[in-house]
């Protein structure tokens, strides 16, 4: 069974986007993407509460200066990169080895 297949039978179960991602081992957000991709709704649940924050995104461009946006787009792309290079990546060392970097090229932190 595929991963679409499964989560198709999961959603069709009435499990929510988290009990999905922790059923199939997919990041939530892969899961949230696809429920979205297909058109559709999130599954109601016990957890409906995670959703309402989901409305509430504010973009980073309204409360960070145009360089905290760039050393912020710059630290995602570093934790994408570094996930694909060891899957068992932390946040914690992820950050520790950013703010490593950020001093090596004398980047003033946010």
């Amino acid at each position: 069974m595929t991963s679409k297949e499964k989560l198709c039978a999961l959603y069709n179960q009435g499990l929510d986007d988290w009990e999905m991602s922790k059923e199939t081992g997919l990041a939530f957000w892969t899961v949230v993407q696809w429920r979205r991709k297909n058109k559709l709704p999130p599954n109601k649940s016990t957890r409906a509460h995670r959703y309402s924050w989901e409305h509430q995104a504010i973009r980073m461009e309204k409360v960070l200066t145009p360089e905290e946006c760039k050393i912020v787009k710059q630290f995602f792309s570093y934790c994408v990169m570094a996930k694909q290079n060891n899957p068992d990546a932390s946040i914690g060392g992820l950050l520790k080895a950013f703010r490593d970097y950020l001093a090596k090229h004398e980047i003033k932190a946010v």
